[in-house]
């Protein structure tokens, strides 16, 4: 979109080049570029500026901490499956040991 990206080979633009310069104000998120992969934001969408490096940044900071939140509600979702799952079969083994003590009578 933007033509004043430089050329990147494979996914070395300088924005996620481990050995470019890095900014101490606005570190580069490497947790978040790893965890977002392919869903991440194309840096060439963003204007090669420094206020363009800090929304890409943060365009990458929210695409991760969307998928964290979409991970932890699938964890939720499976516990809350295993639980249920849980009380079904104690239930289950109640009625019957109810059905055994009662033919037993």
């Amino acid at each position: 979109m933007y033509g004043d990206h430089p050329p990147t080979f494979g996914s070395q633009h300088p924005w996620h080049d481990p050995l470019a310069p890095q900014d101490i104000f606005n570190p580069r998120p490497d947790g978040e570029l790893a965890l977002a992969g392919s869903l991440a934001p194309r840096p060439e969408d963003f204007p090669f500026t420094e206020e363009g490096r800090r929304d890409y940044y943060s365009a990458v900071k929210s695409v991760a901490q969307q998928m964290m939140h979409q991970q932890q509600m699938h964890h939720m979702q499976a516990s809350y499956a295993v639980q249920a799952r849980a009380e079904e079969d104690a239930a289950r083994k109640r009625r019957v040991s109810f059905l055994l003590l009662m033919s037993c009578l």
